[in-house]
């Protein structure tokens, strides 16, 4: 795929600026719209932030190196989300926000004590 002027030209100022860029997917994807993760992972992000359980990003993941950010509208809530997300290939989650603080601490203690075991 050839890259356009336009897009060298962004690359360009962001490398100047020494600033990284994620790139967000689509919170829900039509059939006609499988083809975003490709065209994500193609303009080369510094990171992609996750909002949806699609394999494509997890795929498109494994030919390219950047790392993956879970939004938070994955709606981690209990240690086996956090589980097997992680182990997809995600490198940070953002709990749930239907938590209150005593639901997000146990959650805490609960994903480091199953870490701890894995």
């Amino acid at each position: 795929m050839k890259t356009s002027a336009a897009t060298r030209k962004r690359w360009h100022w962001r490398a100047a600026a020494n600033l990284p860029i994620a790139l967000a997917t689509l919170r829900i994807i039509k059939p006609t719209e499988k083809a975003c993760s490709r065209q994500i992972a193609d303009n080369e992000p510094d990171a992609i932030l996750v909002r949806i359980c699609a394999p494509e990003f997890f795929i498109v993941r494994r030919r390219r190196r950047f790392p993956l950010l879970g939004d938070y509208s994955l709606n981690v809530s209990n240690e086996l989300t956090a589980d097997l997300l992680l182990k997809s290939g995600l490198s940070r989650l953002v709990h749930s926000y239907d938590l209150n603080w005593n639901q997000l601490r146990a959650l805490l203690n609960r994903i480091d004590q199953h870490f701890s075991r894995s």
